[in-house]
């Protein structure tokens, strides 16, 4: 048995050699045996011809008979089976067998593919040019002819004086005293043959004719359909229809439904863990008998059908169980084998396979909380996120300045009865107005706060989520420094992007803390399929190669922190600016108000600071 577990890849090779056998023994031991019959169920709607739905009906069961073909045990098997209908006329050719013809729509002719159905093709002699090389003067555009001349050396005369002895010797064997010869030039003609270039007179020296064929048009009647533009259509050879694809072409088809029951058998064996020392098998609990489930149509309520049990039974047997308890490396350990099945819960880890195993899981990326987005998406969705949040925003301050602008018409009826009551009245409606809409405004962004519904919600949260409202508040900084625009007008714009700023802190911290835990679940159930714990890792020097079991500052810190930043953030800010426009409407003194926003915003700036702050720890630590 040691040897046996010593091959498996997960087990350290030297437990066959040196670990120590400190109990062994034999026993009987309960064994459950699970036969499942599962079925799934695959249909498509079909149209079928009446020869060939005919022959289907003969190899196929009706539809409404399918469960009776089941099998009566635990069989693997496939019931195939087929609407019970009547074939009727077709209803693409109304019975006839043809239909018009799709490639001529019935007209018989098609377009000529040679010439497009233009009737007229490319010249094949010019290939569309409408010009040849001339063939008079081979495209040079000159010839050369030969002509008869004078003769330059006897000038004409046919003869010249003896080159010999010039005619002063009698005794000349050149001219035997006769001084004149015949001239080797012209031989006594006078004349001499010259070649003489000159334009060519078929091109008139441009060195193309035009082409015979087309007449240098580029081209010619099309041969393929005699210049008529059109062609006997192939489709149907002319006859205007074809045989119909949906019947064949017998008239008669059956609209059927083609399905298939698939019953696969299954087995599985359980053993019982009291009897096997230290076994972590799951027992079946003995309740379940031979059942018979309804399925597909038969499901009441029509639920959507995907695989079903459709028979299950349980048989029990006693089962010879050899085992034996030993040491390992100081550790104590167990293995049974149970009717000739290896069976272990517990086992001295194998230090390469763990290591391949973590390397592996890190590099498919087990611990990767959130899917990697480009830049540019992350920009665009971060952008239109911005967005989103100031309409929202601006659309609740719409609201605000309606219930101020109703505040001030009670206040000035007030008036009435002394500025006091106008005071009172004005700022109690203010009060319970700004808390109001500070509440509609935190419920409105909350629901933007998801950072724990799955992987799905993460994948758009990106860095320029925090980076484009701290823009924002650049912005309203240097509105102050340049004195741009009115005080109160600069306290509103700051005001408005540090609720965007600290409501996405706030998000980040949430989600970090969401990460965390999330990391934390991935480890712990990479160790729990790696069956190894904390010490073992530690033993082989492995635990700094996943993520801490205990972290610096837990999840539920970052969830509680980015709960605090981001109900500071949206719903102050948002009481906050409804005190800034009641200044502006009643036209109060504005470094009074301006004295209660300035510690609040510079508070949240510190708390949204610290947040960020505390959120680098875990990544430092990871």
């Amino acid at each position: 048995m040691l040897a046996e577990l010593s091959d498996r890849t997960e087990v350290a090779d030297g437990v066959a050699r040196t670990a120590t056998i400190t109990t062994q023994g034999t026993e009987t031991t309960e064994v459950a045996t699970h036969d499942r019959l599962r079925v799934t169920n695959t249909s498509r709607q079909d149209v079928l011809p009446k020869s060939e739905y005919e022959r289907k009906s003969v190899s196929r069961v009706p539809r409404a008979d399918r469960w009776q073909e089941a099998p009566d045990e635990f069989e693997t098997e496939t019931v195939e089976y087929i609407t019970d209908t009547t074939p009727s006329d077709c209803s693409r050719c109304r019975g006839s067998g043809r239909k018009p013809c799709p490639t001529c729509d019935g007209s018989t002719v098609e377009p000529c593919s040679e010439c497009g159905g233009s009737g007229d093709s490319e010249c094949g002699g010019c290939n569309g040019t409408g010009t040849n090389t001339c063939l008079t003067c081979s495209g040079s555009g000159s010839i050369t002819r030969a002509k008869m001349r004078q003769c330059q050396r006897c000038e004409g005369s046919g003869s010249i004086e003896c080159p010999d002895c010039l005619g002063a010797s009698d005794d000349c064997s050149n001219c035997d005293g006769e001084s004149p010869v015949s001239c080797p030039d012209c031989d006594t003609t006078g004349v001499v043959e010259r070649d003489v270039s000159e334009t060519c007179p078929d091109c008139d020296g441009s060195r193309t004719t035009v082409c015979g064929s087309c007449g240098g048009d580029k081209t010619t009647r099309c041969g393929a359909c005699s210049g008529d533009g059109e062609v006997t259509c192939q489709g149907c050879e002319g006859d205007g229809d074809v045989e119909c694809d949906r019947c064949d072409g017998e008239g008669r088809a059956a609209s059927v439904t083609l399905g298939a029951l698939s019953f696969e058998r299954t087995t599985q064996i359980d053993v019982d863990p009291e009897s096997v020392p230290g076994a972590a098998f799951r027992r079946g609990d003995g309740t379940e008998t031979s059942t018979t489930r309804p399925v597909d149509a038969d499901i009441p309520g029509g639920s959507t059908f995907s695989a079903h049990l459709y028979r299950h039974e349980v048989s029990r047997a006693r089962a010879g169980c050899e085992f034996a308890f030993y040491t390992y490396d100081s550790e104590r350990y167990w293995v049974a084998r149970v009717d000739g099945e290896l069976r272990f819960d517990d086992f001295p880890n194998d230090p390469k396979h763990l290591a391949e195993s973590i390397a592996s899981a890190k590099r498919n990326g087990v611990f990767g909380f959130r899917s990697r987005v480009g830049t540019g998406t992350a920009l665009a969705t971060s952008a239109r996120r911005l967005l989103t949040d100031l309409a929202k925003f601006i659309g609740a301050v719409i609201v605000l300045a309606v219930v101020f602008a109703v505040a001030a018409i009670v206040a000035s009826i007030g008036g009435l009865f002394g500025q006091t009551v106008q005071s009172a009245l004005f700022y109690g409606i203010g009060t319970v107005a700004s808390l109001g809409v500070a509440a509609v405004v935190f419920t409105v962004f909350w629901d933007d706060r998801d950072t724990a519904g799955g992987l799905q919600s993460q994948n758009a949260y990106s860095r320029w989520d925090l980076l484009l409202p701290a823009g924002g508040c650049l912005l309203a900084g240097g509105a102050f420094a340049a004195s741009i625009g009115t005080e109160l007008v600069r306290w509103q714009a700051s005001m408005l992007a540090l609720g965007l700023w600290a409501g996405r802190v706030g998000t980040w911290l949430d989600y970090e803390g969401n990460r965390l835990a999330y990391v934390a679940n991935q480890r712990d159930a990479l160790l729990s399929r790696l069956t190894v714990n904390d010490a073992t890792l530690a033993k082989h020097g492995l635990r700094n190669e996943l993520p801490p079991a205990a972290w610096t500052l837990g999840p539920t810190f970052f969830r509680r922190a980015g709960l605090l930043v981001f109900v500071v953030g949206w719903g102050g800010t948002a009481a906050v600016l409804c005190l800034l426009l009641a200044a502006g409407v009643v036209s109060v003194d504005i470094n009074v108000v301006t004295g209660w926003v300035q510690p609040y915003s510079a508070g949240l700036l510190a708390l949204t600071g610290v947040g960020l702050a505390t959120m680098l720890v875990p990544r430092i630590v990871d």
